[in-house]
Formats: structure tokens, sequence, C-alpha cells
């Protein structure tokens, strides 16, 4: 009998070639936590918040310019945590935050233009806000600031500067940003193709519990990209990739694994 051919279809090189990873964020006050969870939780995080300081309190010393205040005041607003929800409000204090040079509520105002959260939605302002806060070495911020220069919203295209920023905050361990530069690698945007450096890349994600790095070093063996090619170890990352993450388990990812599957 013979084995099927490997047809790759058109919709592969969409998924894979000019698909960034993105760090989920539609609403920034609710779902980012990576960026508010630690603010709450770790050791280091919002004295205001982590003290459980009194709203009263952080809205006085906010009022005073403590740029701490003023930060913890968003947070608390962004979240709607012992005090109304407030989109708006959150925006007006990351803005005071931001403009004293705090780098996490820089991050936050650009999330919040970015996703039109409290205020006008604005790319060259979320771009700006990324700028100043990836410029002080905030990691999600580089993520941020280099998928604006990947997808040329906010500022003209440019892979070299995505590349640049994807490699500051995967310097970093930022698990999104370390798919990014694999992603860069195997397409040749912004570097010249290297497939051993992309698999590099995609490995150290799924190191860090990346499933999108599962399927994208899978189809890198699907495509024979890696050698020697390993239909196998194809067949194993889309199965984990799949079970992970099933809402994204398209139909281009099953017909490969059925491919995969018939040639056994």
């Amino acid at each position: 009998m013979n084995k099927p051919k490997y047809i790759v279809p058109a919709l592969i090189c969409l998924l894979f070639y000019n698909n960034i990873a993105k760090a989920v964020t539609n609403n920034p006050f609710l779902n980012n936590d990576t960026v508010y969870l630690p603010q709450f939780k770790q050791r280091g995080g919002n004295p205001y918040i982590t003290n459980n300081v009194s709203i009263d309190i952080i809205k006085s010393k906010a009022n005073q310019g403590d740029v701490v205040a003023q930060l913890a005041l968003g947070l608390l607003y962004g979240l709607g945590e012992r005090i109304p929800l407030d989109h708006k409000k959150a925006a007006y204090w990351f803005q005071k935050a931001a403009n004293q040079g705090d780098e996490k509520a820089q991050l936050l105002l650009g999330l919040a233009y970015y996703d039109g959260a409290g205020i006008d939605k604005d790319d060259s302002k979320a771009f700006f806000w990324y700028q100043k806060a990836a410029n002080q070495g905030q990691p999600i911020a580089q993520l941020k600031l280099g998928s604006m220069y990947y997808e040329g919203e906010g500022t003209s295209q440019n892979y070299i500067k995505a590349k640049e920023y994807f490699q500051k905050a995967a310097n970093q361990g930022h698990v999104v940003a370390l798919v990014n530069l694999g992603v860069m690698y195997d397409t040749g945007r912004g570097t010249p193709k290297d497939f051993i450096k992309a698999k590099k890349y995609f490995e150290k994600a799924i190191s860090k519990g990346s499933s999108e790095a599962k399927m994208k070093l899978g189809i890198m063996y699907f495509l024979g990209e890696i050698t020697p090619k390993d239909n196998a170890k194809a067949l194993e990352l889309f199965e984990q990739f799949c079970k992970e993450s099933p809402k994204e388990c398209n139909r281009t990812i099953q017909s490969m694994m059925l491919q995969l599957r018939n040639s056994r």
C-alpha cells in the first residue's frame, strides 16, 4: 500500500509563518494576570495593596503625588478590588504615575490605550508608553513593543526592531517572546533563517510551559525543517498541543495529525 504524500495546506503558512504569539489582554484591567497578580500577591508588590492599606489613605497619598499610591489606586480601580470597577479612573491614575516615570504604570497605560479601556483607543500612544516602559527594562512592555513593530501598529513595520525587543524580553525569560523569536528565525523576518535557532527558542518556550511552541515546533518537524525528519515527534507535539489547547486545535492541525497517523 502506498503511503499518502504530505500535502501542506496553504493554511499552514498562514498559521505558522505569519503569526507571532500575543499575550491575551482583551481588557488589561481584568485579564492580564502577569501585570496585576504580582502587585497583589508577591513580595515586592505594591505595598499599599499587599499591606491592605485603607482606600482613604491610598487616595490621600495619591492626591499628594505619591507615585506608588497612584499606581495602587489605578490597580484597584482597574480590577474592582475593594472599590467599584472604574476603567476611566484606573487610566487616570496610571497616567499620573506614568508621568512620574513609573515603568509599571507606563506599561498599564499603554495597555489601556491599546485596548481602549477607560480611554480612547490610540495605537500611537500605546506605542509611546510601551516604549517608555520597555526602555526601563519592563519585559512585558518589551514584548508589546516588539509586537507593535512586527505588526506595524502605532509605528512603521520593522522586523529588525521587533526582534530586538523580543530578544530583550526573552532574555528576561518571557515565554511569549521566546515563541516569537522562534517564529522570526524560522521565517527569516528580521534575521537570516536559522532552523536550529528556531528549534532552540521553541524548546525553551516549551520548557516554560508553552503549548503554542509545541504546535510550532511540530510544524517544523512536519515540514522537514529539522533533520532528520521525525514524523513521530511531530505527531507527539501536535497531540500534546491539542490536549493542552483544544480550542486552538484547528482543522489544519487535525489534518496534519491524520496524515501522520496514516503514514505509520
